[in-house]
């Protein structure tokens, strides 16, 4: 899914794919993997894609699904995220998520690592 807001739209001066060419694509791709043993598992919307289209994940027929991604994307789960950048995601006795992100900035990750960590273990034990 192209991106409204992605490093590559923005170099390409927001040059976007036609809506028609997307759907062309995406029909494309559905049916060639259906023809190849592959069904639909999952479906999602992205804020922010060009034409609004989902992004469904496949599987091969003869194969499971992948569980985390179902849960993932349903929201089901809290997701505790290590690393710079990382998001945290935990999800309150409201089945709300709040998120904590890790700085992206790896030197200033590395840093202040033990400061973020101490930080989200208050933040964790005040959200449960």
């Amino acid at each position: 899914a192209q991106k409204r807001t992605a490093t590559l739209t923005i170099q390409h001066d927001h040059e976007l794919a036609n809506y028609s060419v997307i759907e062309k694509m995406n029909q494309y791709s559905m049916e060639a993997l259906q023809e190849n043993g592959y069904h639909p598992y999952y479906l999602y919307r992205q804020k922010g894609t060009v034409g609004g289209f989902p992004n469904i994940g496949y599987v091969r027929k003869d194969s499971k699904p992948c569980v985390y991604n179902s849960a993932m994307i349903s929201e089901l789960l809290s997701v505790y995220g290590c690393g710079a950048g990382a998001v945290t995601k935990i999800l309150n006795a409201d089945q709300k998520f709040t998120r904590l992100a890790a700085p992206k900035d790896a030197s200033i990750y590395i840093n202040k690592y033990q400061e973020f960590q101490k930080k989200k273990l208050r933040w964790y034990h005040e959200i449960k």
